[in-house]
C-alpha cells in the first residue's frame, strides 16, 4: 500500500498528511484544527465553515418553508467524498443519493434537537456533541465538502512544490462553497490522479484522530458536572453534599441527549451560560497540532 510520497516518488518531507492513497486512513479533517489554524489558509477555511453553517442553523430554527427549503438545498450539496482519503467509510463512496439521504437525516436532528432551536449549537463540530447520527466521519465528510475549493488550493501548490504530483493529474466539475455569493457553485478543479480517483491533500495541522469537540468529553465535564452542580445540597453542619458523578451517569445513559438537554437549558437560562462555548473555549486553550509522527503511527503501515 502507497502512500502519497511513495506513489509520487517525493523523497522530502512534506507538509500535507501523507495518506495511504489506495483505501481510507483512519484519521479525520476536524473543524476544530481548523478553527486553531490562524493562518490565511486556516481562516479561509474557517470562513467557509461559520458561514455555511449560520446559514443551516437559521434555516433549521426558522418556521418558514422557504428558509427550509433553502436549508434543505444548502445540505444536499455534502454529499460524501472520496478524494481525501480519510476517514474510515465502508465500501466505495455512495455518491449524491446517498448524500442526499444523509443530508435529510442530518436536517431532521437539526430541526428538533433543543440544542439547535435554543442557538446553543452555532458550528459544525457542535453537531458532534448532540446530534445522534454525526460521528467523526461524518464530520470530516461535510467540513471536506464545505472547504473543498481550500483543500483545492492547497493542493495546487503542492503540485507546484513538488511537481511529481503534476504527472497524470485529471481534472473534474466539483461543488464548492463561495461565502462571498452565499451560495454553492460549480468549478472545474484539477487536481493530482491516483488509484483512479482524484487525491485533494489535507494539510497536517488540520486532522486529529478523532474530533476534537467529543461527545463523551462534554458529558462528563459539563452536562453531568451541571446535574451536580444543581444537585449539590448542604448539611446541618455547613458541609457541601453532592451526588456521585457515577450515580447522575446511571440515571442520565443517554449522552447526546443529555448534553443536548443541558446545551439548551443553560444557554437560555437567565445569566445565559454557554456550555458548548465553553467546552469550544476549552478545546482550543489546550490544541496541539498532530505531529508528522503521530499522524504516521494512526495511519499504519
Amino acid at each position: 500500500m502507497a502512500r502519497v510520497t511513495e506513489y509520487f516518488g517525493i523523497n522530502s518531507d512534506v507538509p500535507f498528511v501523507d495518506v495511504h492513497v489506495d483505501r481510507d486512513n483512519d484519521i479525520y479533517l476536524d473543524p476544530s484544527a481548523i478553527r486553531n489554524d490562524q493562518s490565511p489558509l486556516g481562516a479561509a477555511a474557517n470562513n467557509r465553515l461559520t458561514t455555511l453553517f449560520e446559514r443551516v442553523v437559521a434555516a433549521a430554527r426558522s418556521n418558514t418553508p422557504q428558509e427550509h427549503a433553502i436549508g434543505r438545498e444548502l445540505l444536499r450539496h455534502l454529499h460524501e467524498p472520496n478524494e481525501t482519503r480519510l476517514g474510515m467509510s465502508v465500501g466505495e463512496p455512495r455518491g449524491r443519493a446517498f448524500g442526499d439521504k444523509l443530508a435529510e437525516e442530518f436536517w431532521q436532528e437539526l430541526r428538533v434537537n433543543p440544542a439547535c432551536q435554543d442557538a446553543a449549537i452555532r458550528r459544525l463540530e457542535d453537531t458532534r456533541l448532540c446530534l445522534k447520527f454525526v460521528g467523526n466521519d461524518r464530520i470530516s465528510d461535510m467540513t471536506t465538502r464545505i472547504i473543498f475549493d481550500v483543500l483545492a488550493k492547497f493542493t495546487t501548490d503542492m503540485m507546484t512544490a513538488y511537481p511529481a504530483l503534476k504527472a497524470g493529474a485529471q481534472t473534474a466539475e466539483s461543488d464548492v462553497w463561495v461565502p462571498d455569493e452565499g451560495q454553492w457553485q460549480g468549478r472545474t478543479i484539477t487536481l493530482p490522479f491516483a488509484t483512479n480517483k482524484q487525491l485533494l491533500l489535507v494539510p497536517q495541522p488540520w486532522v486529529s484522530k478523532w474530533t476534537l469537540m467529543y461527545p463523551d468529553q462534554f458529558y462528563n465535564l459539563y452536562s453531568t458536572q451541571a446535574i451536580q452542580d444543581e444537585q449539590t445540597t448542604f448539611n446541618e453542619k455547613g458541609r457541601r453534599v453532592k451526588p456521585s458523578k457515577e450515580a447522575i451517569k446511571k440515571q442520565n445513559p443517554d449522552k447526546k441527549p443529555l448534553n443536548s438537554a443541558k446545551a439548551a437549558e443553560y444557554i437560555t437560562a437567565a445569566d445565559g451560560r454557554d456550555l458548548i462555548g465553553e467546552y469550544r473555549s476549552k478545546v482550543d486553550i489546550e490544541f496541539e497540532p498532530l505531529t508528522a509522527e503521530a499522524i504516521n503511527e494512526r495511519i499504519g503501515d
